[in-house]
């Protein structure tokens, strides 16, 4: 179970059921619905008590959400969750509080970007491209294209991709000198997409995460076996990007497919989609990089929102195909980029 503080008041976000030292971790995982929210009992350190409300997941994919009722005053120090029978566990909600075990601390650092609004657009669509291969059947082209791809509505993609940087430029939102276009331009190349119209040569490096991506569509050695299905709490606040701030949840793999958890606040209540179906409320940029060095997009998949507050379902391609020990968790938006890196401890259902 995973705990989130937020300006709407504290919510519990348990992924993938909940564990409690009063039930076995299965009945949690498989069976939500049989755990007695009404038995636990949540008191502050001002003698305030709450009640769980417990809103279950739509599948095993999806997060049951846990939030308190009424919301607790942001000024509170501490609450006390206590199942029937058992000792409660105390969640310190001070700033500075008890830290986390040696070697468990989030490891978070924060460096500017500066991306003018054209090159921050340029890279989502490039990221959008990026993240729309895994979609349709495997078995690399030589271009790293997968077999059986309708490559029609891609070509009439990048066919735009010239007069959408004319136009940025013609705007002054996109520098001429920025390195951005050609960088496009050789993804589109790597992606065998001709036509794009980009003006520029492209250019002879790319992003690292770009890179990774790209060469585990180019490889032609089959996908090692699938990891068993699990998770593994994370809890890290991230610092505020353009307005929006992200505390990290968990991650989960199930059925061969990964997802990250998120908890966003201070965007847009309601989608605003984009060329691409890049959705303009959540301009922010995430990728998640594993122990073993491989780069995975995290693409937002599923949301639920609540005022200006959303969780978020990000999956991850390609998915995780070994439990990592630790993840280094990339969020770029328009004036900042953070890294947190994070150990993992995962859990299986079986």
């Amino acid at each position: 179970m995973s705990f989130a503080q937020t300006g709407a008041g504290a919510r519990f976000v348990a992924a993938w059921g909940v564990r409690t030292p009063a039930l076995e971790p299965q009945l949690g995982y498989q069976h939500p619905g049989l755990i007695p929210f009404a038995e636990f009992t949540v008191t502050d350190d001002r003698g305030g008590r709450y009640q769980l409300d417990h809103t279950p997941g739509s599948d095993l994919e999806w997060p049951n959400l846990i939030s308190l009722s009424p919301a607790p005053p942001e000024s509170i120090r501490w609450l006390d969750v206590a199942p029937s029978y058992r000792h409660a566990v105390r969640v310190d909600l001070r700033p500075g509080g008890p830290q986390p075990p040696a070697g468990d601390a989030a490891q978070v650092s924060v460096s500017d970007t500066k991306l003018s609004p054209g090159e921050h657009l340029l890279i989502m669509l490039a990221e959008r491209l990026l993240t729309w291969t895994p979609g349709f059947p495997r078995g690399a082209l030589p271009t790293g294209l997968p077999t059986g791809l309708p490559i029609g509505p891609w070509r009439a993609v990048a066919a735009g991709f010239g007069d959408i940087i004319a136009a940025f430029e013609a705007a002054d939102v996109l520098s001429p000198l920025s390195p951005v276009p050609a960088r496009l331009a050789t993804l589109c190349v790597s992606l065998d997409l001709n036509g794009h119209g980009i003006a520029v040569p492209p250019a002879p490096d790319l992003p690292e995460p770009w890179l990774s991506l790209l060469a585990h569509y180019q490889r032609r050695k089959p996908d090692p076996a699938q990891m068993r299905d699990g998770y593994a709490a994370l809890a890290a606040s991230l610092p505020e990007l353009d307005g929006i701030r992200l505390a990290l949840l968990g991650l989960q793999h199930t059925q061969g497919c990964s997802a990250l958890h998120v908890l966003a606040r201070g965007h847009a209540p309601e989608p605003r989609p984009g060329p691409l179906d890049i959705d303009l409320s959540f301009p922010l940029s995430l990728w998640l990089r594993d122990s073993g060095g491989r780069w995975h997009a995290a693409r937002q998949d599923r949301c639920h929102r609540a005022d200006l507050e959303s969780t978020i379902r990000l999956r991850l391609v390609p998915p995780l195909t070994r439990p990592a020990d630790w993840v280094e968790v990339l969020a770029r938006g328009r004036s900042a980029e953070v890294r947190a890196r994070l150990p993992l401890h995962w859990r299986y259902r079986s």
